[in-house]
This record gives C-alpha cells, sequence and structure tokens, in this order.
C-alpha cells in the first residue's frame, strides 16, 4: 500500500497554529480517520497510480546503490541513509524513511515511501518473501529499462514536427492579423492598396481566426474524449490508421513490461493483472473476467485493443512449458512491438512533416502575394 507523508498543523480554539508535525499514513487509513467513503473521495485513486516523480535513470542509479548494499551483506540501516544522502531527489522524504529504518521496516517497505516506481517496489517486495531479493532488484532494474526504451522508442522528431505543425496554425492565424491591422492604418490616411485573391484570403483567415481556434479546440476535446469511438469509426483510414497503430502498440508494450517481470518473480496470472489494473483498469477487469471463466491469458488478450503484432506473438505463450523460454519469447516480442513503435512514430513525422510544411509555405505564399507585392505595386512602404 502505498504511503505518503503529510504535514499537521494544530489549532487551538483562538485560530492559533500551536505546532505542526509530519505524519505518514496511506489513502485508506486517512479516509477512515475521516469517516470518507473511498468511492467518493475522487483522489483516493492516487494509492494505486504508478508514481513517476523520479525520473528513470535516477530510479536506475538508486536501485544500482541498493544491489551494492545488498551483495555487500550490509543491513538495509547501513547502506540506505549513505543513498539518502546523495541523491537530491530523494530530499523529500529523507527525514521519513530515516525515522521509519529504526522501526525495523523491510526494504520494500522503505522503498514505499520514497518516489521509486511501484511496480519496481512490488518486485522487490515478492523477493524478499522468496528469499532472492538480489535477483529481484535486478528485475527492478530491468522493468526500469524496459520503461525507458519504450519512453526512447516515443521519437524526439515527432515531438519536434508537432511543435512545428503548431507553428504552422500560429502562423495562419496570427499573420493575417497583422495585414488586415496595416490595411486598416492605409485605409485611415486615406490611400489605397489594391486587392486579389490572396489578400481576400488573408482577410477570410483573419475573420475566421477566433472561431477558428474555438472549433479546432473543440474537434481536439471531442476526439480526445471520445478517443476509442473516433479510432473505431476512422481507424482503418489512412493516415488516422497510423496513430492508431502508435496506440494501440504503446497498449501492447505496456502490459508486456509489467507482466514479464511479475511473471519472472513467480506471481500468479491473477496477481499480474491486479498490479496491471494500477494503469488500466478497464483493460485489466475484461482480462480477470475472461480467465475467471476459463479462458487462457493468451486468448483472453486478443479481445483487448492491442496490436496484431502483440496478439499473435503472444498466441502461444500457453502452449510454451518451458518458463525461460516463455520469458525468452517474451523479451522477443517487447523487441518487436518497439521496432513496431519506432517504425509508426517515423511515419507520423513524416506526415506531420508534410502537413507543417504545406501550411507553412502556404501561408507565406499568401502573404507575399496578396500583401508584399500589392504593396510594392502601389509603393507604399510597410
Amino acid at each position: 500500500m502505498l504511503v505518503k507523508q503529510y504535514t499537521v498543523k494544530y489549532i487551538d480554539a483562538l485560530n492559533r497554529e500551536l505546532r505542526a508535525s509530519i505524519v505518514a499514513l496511506s489513502i485508506d487509513d486517512a479516509l477512515s480517520k475521516l469517516s470518507i467513503a473511498k468511492t467518493n473521495f475522487i483522489s483516493a485513486s492516487i494509492e494505486y497510480k504508478l508514481n513517476r516523480g523520479i525520473p528513470i535513470n535516477s530510479q536506475l542509479q538508486i536501485l544500482t546503490r541498493v544491489a551494492g548494499g545488498v551483495l555487500s551483506g550490509e543491513t538495509v540501516n547501513q547502506y540506505l541513509p549513505s543513498i539518502l544522502d546523495d541523491f537530491r531527489v530523494l530530499k523529500n522524504n529523507k527525514a521519513l524513511v530515516l525515522a521509519e529504518i529504526n522501526k525495523g521496516k523491510t526494504l520494500s517497505e522503505l522503498l514505499s515511501y520514497l518516489d521509486i516506481n511501484q511496480l519496481c517496489v512490488k518486485i522487490i517486495s515478492n523477493g524478499e518473501r522468496s528469499g532472492n531479493l538480489a535477483n529481484s532488484i535486478k528485475d527492478a532494474q530491468h522493468f526500469l529499462k524496459l520503461e525507458n526504451k519504450t519512453q526512447n522508442a516515443t521519437s524526439k522528431t515527432l515531438q519536434s514536427q508537432l511543435l512545428i505543425l503548431l507553428l504552422a496554425f500560429g502562423l495562419i492565424f496570427g499573420f493575417p492579423s497583422f495585414v488586415v491591422d496595416f490595411y486598416q492604418q492605409v485605409t485611415d490616411n486615406g490611400m489605397t492598396i489594391d486587392h486579389n485573391l490572396s489578400t481576400d484570403i488573408l482577410f477570410f483567415l483573419n475573420a475566421f481566426s477566433i472561431y477558428g481556434m474555438v472549433i479546432l479546440t473543440a474537434i481536439i476535446i471531442v476526439i480526445a474524449l471520445q478517443l476509442k469511438l473516433f479510432l473505431k469509426s476512422f481507424g482503418g483510414i489512412y493516415p488516422i490508421s497510423i496513430f492508431q497503430s502508435i496506440i494501440t502498440t504503446k497498449s501492447a508494450i505496456l502490459f508486456l513490461s509489467i507482466f514479464t517481470p511479475l511473471f519472472k518473480t513467480g506471481m500468479q496470472t491473477q496477481q499480474i493483472l491486479s498490479a496491471y489494473s494500477t494503469i488500466s483498469h478497464a483493460n485489466a477487469n475484461k482480462l480477470e473476467k475472461q480467465i475467471t471463466d476459463g479462458v487462457s491469458i493468451a486468448d483472453a488478450v486478443q479481445n483487448l485493443t492491442f496490436s496484431n503484432t502483440f496478439k499473435s506473438g503472444f498466441k502461444g505463450f500457453n502452449r510454451i512449458t518451458n518458463t525461460q523460454a516463455k520469458l525468452d519469447m517474451l523479451a522477443e516480442l517487447f523487441s518487436a512491438l518497439v521496432s513496431d513503435l519506432e517504425t509508426y512514430n517515423q511515419q507520423a513525422s513524416l506526415l506531420i512533416k508534410i502537413i507543417a510544411n504545406t501550411l507553412i509555405y502556404s501561408i507565406l505564399l499568401i502573404l507575399v502575394h496578396g500583401f508584399v507585392l500589392p504593396q510594392l505595386s502601389m509603393g507604399v512602404a510597410i
């Protein structure tokens, strides 16, 4: 259970602050003490979400230091304080963890106070119970590396192209306003400038800009809220199919990055799905219902919105009897999914680049033809 640190102030009857202290309690404890039903507390889900407050690289470095302490035979009270001193990202919870160390808490319990990925904490907790702590830390590190690899697969090029696309829309909605203001000043001074089709387009864009931004924003919001319905209706149409492939592939990678390390620790399928529900509650519920009805995990995933590469690759999971062979198959499938994701990101990046460049060149061409050339022909200075 995820435990959080709170600062509590004590106020007297005259509304004077007497003192403040730091306490640690779980979400369930807090709700119980306040007599609040968990279902009525909208933020209760914070207990179940993965905490990604610390960068993955920092988490890997922390777990490397923890592994070194475990392998050297030191106790948690010997190696953890120095780790807390050396990593600034842990400073907010340092006092709390130091106080809990002397209470005989296990490593996983202490890590749960920190902003370490909670699935890593679960993996390490399983290792403590099975007496295989050192290997469980390696498994937790492997999980973080998979997570990092997935993040890197989301190409920075795609992100940069999205910024260029936003710039293109900014030019389309920004330049016409400048042109209209200039023409208004010329008219106010009793001068005239020739109009052409491009000029009329600029005037139209200026008149449409406010409504256009509202309409564009509304369309984006509706698509975001009804993404599943949108993809179901238009997912087969290029280029929407590219973005659908990105979403389904990332969903499959996320499932696999959780399933693989927990399966390696020996966890049962139901326990793994419980952990998976912290990320995708709807998908986990669908899988649990099918498995309860006697459907194998390999068949159950076929009915979810995962990529076809994952579905076809995962089909043979139950037919493999050797555990190591299963892990090898999962590793190969993960690599194939990451490769697919990189390909889809490149395709999406190229598509966005074409759209952005087309918009930018079009508005610049219209600007030159409808604004610059008329001024030159009439001898009016900008």
